[in-house]
């Protein structure tokens, strides 16, 4: 990967992780919330309460990656192609798919981390959520 490839990466990795963070807390805020109630009536703790939180976090994080990703890589692009950096990346020979590859290695790594948390993460943390 050149520089300008690494850099395209960077950018877009660092957009998805604070987009997948953000709406991720939100989410989880949300369902917390909703659960309050639960926590109150069975007189548990705190403790659990987050635990029980965090075990939803899986499914929201599957929720939310591709969506991330697309919303980064169209923000990144757009700001990389308002200052001009994707026009100086042309001119100095580099084609659109060689522009293109960070991001398309960006997806097919978020695929397989979408694949690993609906196939092992997810199953876990409903089954963990079902015995507390």
């Amino acid at each position: 990967m050149t520089k300008v490839q690494s850099y395209l990466f960077y950018e877009v990795l660092r957009a998805v992780v604070i987009i997948v963070g953000g709406l991720a807390m939100l989410a989880l805020l949300a369902q917390g919330l909703s659960r309050t109630d639960l926590i109150l009536e069975n007189r548990q703790s705190a403790l659990t309460y987050f635990y029980i939180v965090l075990l939803g976090a899986p499914q929201v994080i599957a929720l939310l990656t591709p969506l991330a990703l697309f919303v980064a890589a169209v923000w990144s692009l757009n700001r990389i192609h308002k200052d001009s950096e994707i026009v100086v990346a042309q001119a100095a020979g580099m084609t659109r798919w060689q522009i293109a590859s960070p991001i398309l290695r960006l997806a097919v790594f978020c695929v397989v981390a979408h694949l690993a948390v609906n196939l092992w993460v997810q199953p876990l943390a409903q089954r963990a959520m079902r015995e507390t």
